[in-house]
């Protein structure tokens, strides 16, 4: 099982110094964005929900249940979520394991046609889906 590395992790607070004009410096990202916090704690919970044993899956759920309540992030850990990623305020996010579908980045599931939709790279039977304005 491969945990997150430091070198992974900076290229999320690197994506936030570039994309927020707000940000300054790394610490600012990793002390205070729970977005950047809550992206954090699904990397750990997912390295545990995918080594396969129980004990730790269940440690994986206790993280994902503990995030939601501290970050209102709700990160399924059997998701995977690729590097260089920013929840910018992140209250209300959800990203949640669905079994397998057709849905392709070229054939979303159904969504007001005005919503832009992105595609989290699906691993174990998870797809996540966003959707924003």
């Amino acid at each position: 099982m491969e945990m997150v590395t430091v070198a992974e992790y900076l290229q999320d607070l690197e994506w936030c110094r570039e994309v927020d004009p707000a940000t300054v410096g790394f610490l600012q990202p990793l002390l205070y964005f729970k977005g950047t916090q809550a992206v954090l704690l699904q990397r750990i919970a997912h390295q545990l929900w995918i080594s396969g044993d129980l004990g730790k899956k269940m440690i994986a759920l206790a993280l994902q249940g503990r995030g939601s309540e501290v970050f209102g992030v709700d990160a399924h850990p059997g998701a995977f979520i690729s590097y260089a990623v920013m929840l910018d305020h992140a209250t209300g996010v959800v990203i949640g394991e669905v079994p397998p579908s057709p849905h392709t980045a070229s054939n979303p599931p159904s969504r007001p046609p005005s919503l832009p939709f992105l595609l989290v790279e699906p691993v174990d039977k998870c797809r996540v889906w966003a959707f924003g304005s």
